[in-house]
């Protein structure tokens, strides 16, 4: 929704971020957030399908290619691959490897 309370960006997503840095992780497929974890090292979406990122609207910045995506700070997303996180930059790219359990 727009400042106006119109729709910005069609429902087509089965769940979507606050947008941050110009851009908004959202997720294609099944599955539920993750359970809270207070030590940190989830993203926002957990569960099945694939997660990407859009711009204010609604265009694909960074295809749906991860498993879980957080959301951008000083330009760098935390992103979930085969079970491990890692950081994209504003362009898709990997900057760190997927490594760790927690990001």
């Amino acid at each position: 929704m727009d400042a106006l309370g119109k729709i910005a960006i069609n429902p087509q997503f089965d769940r979507a971020d606050v947008f941050r840095d110009g851009v908004a992780a959202v997720k294609l497929g099944s599955g539920g957030p993750e359970p809270f974890n207070p030590f940190g090292g989830g993203g926002p979406f957990g569960g099945g399908g694939r997660c990407g990122y859009i711009n204010p609207e609604g265009k694909y910045v960074i295809n749906p290619q991860f498993d879980d995506a957080g959301t951008f700070a000083e330009g760098l997303a935390a992103v979930k691959l085969g079970g491990r996180w890692g950081f994209i930059d504003k362009t898709g790219n990997l900057v760190i490897n997927p490594q760790f359990e927690r990001a």
